[in-house]
């Protein structure tokens, strides 16, 4: 009975520290699109929100794509007003990577669904 309590115990913390883990990769995310979308950003101020982008990846703790995307996007365009452009290429080049990383995933989903499909389609003519 103790090891059952310690078990449930245990689970219900992993639980919860999950949950707090992917709650606030979101909420990191947007502070950073709001700090971002700043058309008087420092230089300063992009590498730290580079820093922290790199920690995100799409599809972990409740990151959504579309809005990582974005958030490279917007931190490459605050370089290159800044004129700095070797940060702002660099940062651009990993918008690309993650873009074609999802475009990739997603038609490998594509193209297994539609081969179960035809696979059904086999079996039910048979």
């Amino acid at each position: 009975m103790r090891r059952l309590i310690l078990r449930l115990f245990f689970s219900v913390s992993l639980l919860s520290g999950a949950l707090a883990a992917w709650g606030q990769g979101s909420t990191n995310l947007t502070s950073i699109l709001q700090a971002a979308r700043n058309p008087y950003i420092k230089p300063e101020a992009l590498d730290q929100l580079m820093i922290r982008l790199r920690s995100l990846e799409p599809g972990k703790d409740g990151v959504q794509p579309d809005s990582l995307f974005l958030a490279y996007r917007l931190v490459a365009d605050g370089y290159a007003l800044n004129n700095h452009f070797r940060q702002a290429y660099d940062c651009y080049n990993r918008y690309i990577g993650i873009k074609e990383t999802m475009l990739g995933q997603a038609r490998r989903d594509s193209i297994r669904a539609r081969q179960e499909a035809i696979r059904g389609r086999v079996k039910q003519e048979e």
